[in-house]
């Protein structure tokens, strides 16, 4: 295997930022719909977190101790391992905020006090495509603000229903950006980033609708965390607000950067949107920065056989008009 040449490697590093930037405060709500100790606190809770700013939240219905709750039935599987990776199961409700649980009273202002003015090495940013009301495609974009030395972190990427409307046996009405489906494993999926400032690391997905969502309240939010600590590093979320539809015919679609796809990926992987590829061609390097192939697209859409790589982590490196882009892709 030969290494990158000398000049792709100074491509990869000549943009440099200085200063780390704001780190959202990710709020997770363990609470259930049958749940009456949850209808008398929420509201307090809400009208504390309403009064926050920099803040992201996703709500999330355990099969404890309400079996019963319909939104807790319509995603068991990961509503129950993400409650399971806090260790929470079992009692609702409990508040998660940047990956620490809240002691005490949710109600309480001082529940955020540690968390504002919060720092983070790398930014996200989501890239969020909707085909009509079949599919929906995101890719998260990590790019290195400085230099760090962040290790052993994982991703958590997951697509939530802004408000939804349902009276259980506890009588709330409604609840607010409810996680519909996991798109890495509920604990999330452990990724490998570049320490460089300036470099980005992205990530796609894909997941088709389904008939008991309301599709075009569907957001994606995606926190980056550290495995041994669980301590959120930085976070993200579409605004539901501003969520349109888009359709492969939109001339928005021209504007985003190119997504690898199916990720993991067993044989052939893809690359479309491929028109912000300058030079048309691509590397793909692993961890090591070894040079694993090299292709060229000739047209809309490129495609590559990695049938033959070792499973693991590797990198597809593209030269675009905005700098150079290491999308990352898992061979299994």
């Amino acid at each position: 295997m030969r290494r990158l040449n000398a000049t792709f490697l100074f491509l990869l590093s000549v943009i440099y930022l200085t200063a780390q930037v704001p780190k959202k405060i990710l709020v997770e709500h363990f609470t259930n719909t049958n749940c009456s100790i949850c209808a008398s606190k929420n509201p307090s809770f809400f009208a504390n977190l309403n009064k926050q700013s920099n803040t992201l939240y996703l709500s999330i219905h355990p099969s404890s101790p309400y079996a019963s709750c319909l939104l807790s039935k319509q995603n068991k599987a990961d509503n129950d391992t993400r409650t399971k990776y806090y260790d929470v199961y079992g009692a609702t409700p409990v508040v998660v905020i940047n990956g620490q649980e809240v002691i005490g009273s949710i109600s309480a202002s001082t529940i955020f006090t540690s968390h504002i003015g919060a720092t983070s090495p790398v930014s996200i940013r989501l890239e969020q495509r909707k085909y009509g009301n079949d599919s929906i495609v995101a890719k998260v974009i990590i790019k290195n603000q400085i230099e760090h030395t962040l290790e052993n972190v994982s991703l958590f990427v997951a697509l939530a229903e802004d408000t939804v409307t349902y009276k259980g046996t506890n009588g709330e009405p409604q609840h607010f950006n409810v996680m519909r489906k996991a798109l890495t494993k509920s604990i999330g999926d452990a990724i490998v980033l570049s320490k460089k400032a300036g470099d980005s690391t992205v990530v796609s997905f894909k997941s088709e609708a389904n008939a008991i969502w309301n599709f075009s309240k569907i957001f994606t939010i995606a926190a980056l965390q550290d495995v041994n600590t669980k301590s959120i590093i930085q976070s993200e979320a579409v605004d539901p607000q501003t969520n349109n539809v888009l359709t492969s015919t939109d001339e928005a679609m021209d504007a985003l950067l190119p997504l690898v796809y199916p990720n993991p990926v067993h044989d052939l992987l893809y690359i479309n949107h491929i028109s912000a590829i300058e030079n048309k061609e691509a590397f793909i390097v692993n961890n090591l920065g070894v040079a694993c192939g090299k292709f060229n697209f000739d047209n809309v859409s490129g495609t590559t056989d990695v049938s033959l790589l070792n499973p693991g982590i590797y990198y597809v490196l593209l030269s675009t008009s905005k700098g150079i882009q290491a999308l990352q892709f898992i061979k299994i």
